[in-house]
Parts: structure tokens; sequence; C-alpha cells
């Protein structure tokens, strides 16, 4: 395993996409012609209905829910609705494993998120792309064995005012990064977590993270990125029993460009 940590950076904390990472994507052009690739921005403006959370396979622990809340623009909360014991909460994934890393194309991935519990005891958050998985953080920890992935998250022990990201195939994990910047991460203040897949001239395939649109060191152990599509993934439990774990969302944004 690989660990690393990086120095706080300059950040873009507008609302929209991050130019940093999405500024060489063709992005009308590959939602134009799907024989380019394929793209999608979710921006949650219809709502979601609790009941039957729509598009997404939802999956309690003991307690927890997902709802459309009010917002400009719309947000999607995530709330473990009750601390009655750690790892008590919610997660949610799209129904389609729809977005795959594992060819030569380049895909790129953000959202837009603002968690309400990284005090002294961070609650379990996770976001980003994941094979599905009814238990993408088991016991409070990230839960390498059973999936592949590629997600930015928090878990039992996880320190303040940090995030790690994790790439990992087929159950094993090639790297996990500890994201230190303390503003970008901070209580209830909203954060873009994004990340590009591409293949630089030389073939080498790579994993660059971004916060708020600032690149971190790429994951370049090419053997360990996901060979299978994924699917946008969110999970917020309880890791402290004092206050709920709620994950607001924003929007989410992914798209593929196929190899020429």
């Amino acid at each position: 395993m690989q660990k690393v940590t990086y120095a706080k950076l300059t950040a873009d904390t507008a609302r929209g996409p991050s130019a940093g990472l999405w500024g060489d994507c063709p992005w009308h052009d590959l939602v134009r012609d799907p024989n380019m690739g394929y793209a999608m921005h979710e921006d949650f403006l219809a709502g979601i209905v609790p009941t039957t959370a729509l598009g997404y396979t939802v999956t309690a622990v003991n307690s927890g829910s997902i709802i459309h809340t009010d917002g400009g623009g719309g947000v999607l909360k995530l709330d473990s609705a009750g601390f009655n014991a750690n790892d008590d909460g919610v997660q949610a994934q799209a129904v389609g494993e729809a977005w795959d890393p594992s060819t030569g194309d380049t895909l790129w991935f953000e959202t837009r998120v603002q968690a309400a519990t990284l005090a002294a005891t961070p609650d379990q958050f996770l976001a980003g792309l994941a094979t599905k998985d009814t238990t993408l953080i088991a016991s409070g920890l990230l839960d390498v064995a059973n999936n592949s992935h590629i997600v930015f998250y928090t878990e039992a022990g996880s320190t303040a005012g940090r995030i790690g990201f994790s790439v990992a195939k087929a159950g094993v994990e090639s790297a996990d990064v500890d994201l230190t910047g303390a503003a970008a991460v901070a209580n209830s203040i909203w954060v873009k977590l994004g990340f590009k897949v591409f293949s630089d001239i030389n073939g080498l395939r790579t994993v660059t993270p971004y916060i708020n649109g600032v690149p971190y060191t790429a994951v370049t152990t090419t053997t360990y990125i996901p060979a299978e599509a994924l699917a946008v993934s969110f999970v917020a439990q309880v890791e402290q029993n004092a206050v709920d774990a709620e994950l607001l969302v924003d929007w989410w944004r992914c798209a593929v460009k196929l190899q020429a």
C-alpha cells in the first residue's frame, strides 16, 4: 500500500464543475455524438422519491434514507436518520454500472458534496464510482476486499480535515492516498471531489484525484485500475454517537471519451 500526504493548495470553490479537471473534456461533443463517448450531469432537479429511490439502489444499516431537499439547483441528502450505534446509516448507488475505466478511454468524474460531521471524529462518508456492493463501508472501514472502486472516503480512524482516495480492482487496493486540505474538506463546507482516468503518450494508465479542481499526485499502478464498469456511489454512516451522519450531494457528472 502507498500512503502519501499532500499540502493544501489553492482551490476553486465555485458551484460549477472545476475547470482544472474538465478543461480538456469535450463535454458538448460527447453529449451530441455517442460515437465519441457518453456523458451525464445529474443535478437532482426532478427530486428523488424516498420510498422508491428511482434510479438508485438504497441500502440502510438499521436506519437511514435519501431525500430531496430544497435548494437552488436541487440537492440530494443522505441521512443516517439516527446515531444509535456506529455504522448506522445509508448508501445509494446508481442502478446502472455505466462508467468503465478499464479501457484506454478517458474518464472524468466530479461531484459537489457537503458532509455535516467531519469534526474531531469524522463519520463515514464515500463518493465516487464503485461496483454494486451493499457494504461499501463495512464495520467502519472501506470495504476494499469485495469490490472495485475509485472513491473519496472517510472511515473509522480518519483524521479530521482529511479525506482518503482509494483505487481498487477486484478486491485488491493499489493506493490509499491521504489528501490533506482542512479548508477543502471542513465540516459543513461544500467541496468538489473528482478524478480523471487516462493514458499518457506512452500508454501509461493513470488516475489523478482532484479536490476543488486542484490535481494531486496521480496513481499510476495500472494493474489495479478497475477492469469493469462502475456505478456512481455515495455513503453516509455514523462513526460517533452524537449526531446524524448527513451527506448533501449538489450534483455529480461523469464523462467518457472513447478512443479514436
